[in-house]
């Protein structure tokens, strides 16, 4: 099974079983501790530079870009080197950012071992790190030369993690497939139908990109849910997880929609029963709407102080909403005070 991302520098998204590498150039191995134990035996790569590195939201800044930096340099790799990034979304965004910024650019390899890296961060080529003013604030579009996708790696992932990752997966059906909604409804996940939403989900986010590879318009539809949850992991000091964030954000954007009317209430409990079914319907209380409001300025899609938000007018089918005043906005967000 593949996916071709079909952009000006094309690259395939195959799913694999063990991960099996040659390289005639230099390679870096770049992952953390944790994750390296865990899945170092499923790496079938010969002659590689190790780089260690915190895969946590606080260590994804500066401080261990420039420590990859520095161990490339060292290592005296070149234009021709290739960096592999091995783990969830922190390691995939840092990784990319490293390898479009050396030396001006070189060849980096995704091989996701997070259900959430599989099926958004390793896709596309959104690189970059976190701000104090906000989450992946400073960065780059740098797509991969290849991403390889092994369900195995999911076998040791925490139950919250993997549940939650699934926000992620919903999104994408809310916001553009009624179909996959449908099947998302229908299903269990047991490994075979694992990895027909996984591929799903990767085929849907690639037919994007391939649209719009720097957001400039239409890619802007796989932030549903996230313009909230960018908010409320800089709220929570990162204490809360993206997915986690996301799944909330998903619930705010929905109500958002119901309150406008573009959405009815049936249509709205059948969204909810999906994310009920899979176990990620939270609860959230903003202590300060103005505050929260606020942090949303600093999102990367608000333009000339013009919050933009994904919403929905039914499954499937996304609005991109930008008219909504600060007065009308704070009305809506006391919904969850």
């Amino acid at each position: 099974m593949q996916v071709k991302v079909d952009i000006i520098n094309p690259y395939v998204i195959e799913f694999v079983d063990g991960i099996k590498l040659d390289f005639s150039s230099k390679v870096a191995l770049i992952t953390s501790p944790k994750i390296y134990k865990l899945h170092k035996s499923r790496i079938d790569l010969k002659n590689y530079y190790l780089i260690l590195i915190d895969d946590s939201e606080e260590g994804k800044n500066f401080k261990s870009i420039n420590f990859i930096l520095d161990k490339l340099f060292s290592f005296k790799f070149n234009r021709d080197s290739v960096l592999l990034a091995l783990g969830g979304g922190v390691i995939s965004d840092m990784v990319g950012f490293v390898a479009s910024i050396y030396m001006r650019g070189i060849k980096f390899i995704n091989i996701p071992t997070t259900l959430l890296a599989m099926v958004d961060a390793s896709v596309g080529g959104k690189t970059g790190i976190n701000s104090k003013f906000g989450k992946n604030l400073i960065g780059s579009f740098y797509q991969p030369q290849a991403v390889f996708i092994d369900i195995s790696f999911l076998k040791t992932l925490k139950k919250d993690d993997f549940k939650n990752a699934f926000s992620e997966i919903i999104k994408l059906a809310i916001a553009l497939d009624s179909d996959f909604f449908n099947f998302l409804s229908s299903v269990s996940i047991d490994d075979e139908n694992l990895k027909q939403i996984i591929y799903k989900s990767v085929s849907i986010k690639a037919d994007i990109v391939k649209k719009d590879e720097k957001e400039q318009n239409l890619r802007r539809v796989l932030n549903f849910g996230h313009t909230f949850a960018h908010a409320i992991e800089l709220e929570s000091e990162f204490k809360i997880p993206h997915c986690k964030a996301v799944a909330i954000g998903i619930k705010m954007a929905l109500s958002f929609s119901l309150k406008l009317k573009f959405i009815s209430k049936l249509e709205f409990d059948k969204i909810i029963e999906l994310l009920k079914k899979f176990d990620i319907f939270y609860e959230y209380k903003i202590e300060d709407e103005n505050r929260f409001y606020d942090m949303f300025l600093l999102d990367k899609k608000t333009k000339n102080s013009k919050i933009n938000f994904i919403l929905i007018g039914g499954v499937g089918k996304f609005k991109i909403v930008d008219f909504l005043k600060k007065d009308e906005i704070l009305e809506l967000l006391r919904d969850f005070k």
